[in-house]
C-alpha cells in the first residue's frame, strides 16, 4: 500500500476517536495538531488525511489546514469532518465550499461526532451560545434546526465506527489508482 498519513485536531475527543478507528484500518500515523503544533506532511506520498470538527458550517482552524494541503505535494487529500448535526446530503459539499478557498483537490466526508461542553474552548462555548440564542427566539423552527438546538444542549455522543468503512474504502482505491 501507499504511503498515507493521517492528520486531525480535535477538542472533544469525536474527530480523535473517528481519526484512530480510521488509521488503524488503514495502518497510518495518525497525528494530532493545533496551532501550536507544526504538521510534517511529508509521510503523505499518496495521501493526505485530516480530520476536523466542524465550527459554524465551516472547518476548524480552516487556515492552518489550508496551509498543511498547500505543503501535501501530489497527496491526494481527504477530509473528514465532523459535527452534531446528522449525515445528510449535501453537507459534505457545503462543508468543502466553506472551508476551502480551492477545494478541486480535496475530498470531504461528513461524519456525526458529538457535544460535550466540557470539554469546548470559550471561544466555541460563545459561538453556540449564541446560536442557541437565535434558534430559541426563531419561530417555526424546521426538524434540522429543532434537533441542532436538542443536541447542543445536553452533551451526547453521536460517533459510529460503522460510518468509517466508505472513507477507509475510498482512501484504499485512492492509494491504488
Amino acid at each position: 500500500m501507499g504511503r498515507i498519513q493521517l492528520i486531525y485536531h480535535s477538542e472533544t475527543g469525536f474527530t480523535e476517536r473517528y481519526a484512530r478507528w480510521i488509521a488503524n484500518e488503514l495502518n497510518c500515523d495518525c497525528v494530532r495538531f493545533d496551532k501550536s503544533i507544526t504538521v510534517d506532511v511529508s509521510k503523505a506520498d499518496d495521501v493526505l488525511i485530516i480530520g476536523s470538527p466542524v465550527h459554524g458550517g465551516e472547518l476548524a482552524r480552516k487556515r492552518d489546514i489550508e496551509r498543511i494541503v498547500s505543503h501535501a505535494g501530489q497527496a491526494q487529500v481527504m477530509c473528514f469532518a465532523t459535527g452534531v448535526a446528522e449525515a445528510e446530503e449535501g453537507i459534505a459539499n457545503s462543508l468543502l465550499k466553506a472551508s476551502f478557498t480551492d477545494p478541486t483537490r480535496i475530498s470531504l466526508t461528513y461524519l456525526p461526532g458529538g457535544f460535550d461542553s466540557e470539554k469546548l474552548e470559550q471561544r466555541t462555548k460563545t459561538l453556540l451560545f449564541l446560536l442557541r440564542l437565535m434558534l430559541k427566539h426563531r419561530r417555526n423552527l424546521s426538524e434540522k434546526q429543532k434537533l441542532l438546538l436538542r443536541r447542543t444542549e445536553v452533551s451526547g455522543d453521536y460517533t459510529d465506527k460503522e460510518l468509517i468503512g466508505s472513507f477507509v474504502s475510498e482512501v484504499m482505491r485512492q492509494v491504488k489508482s
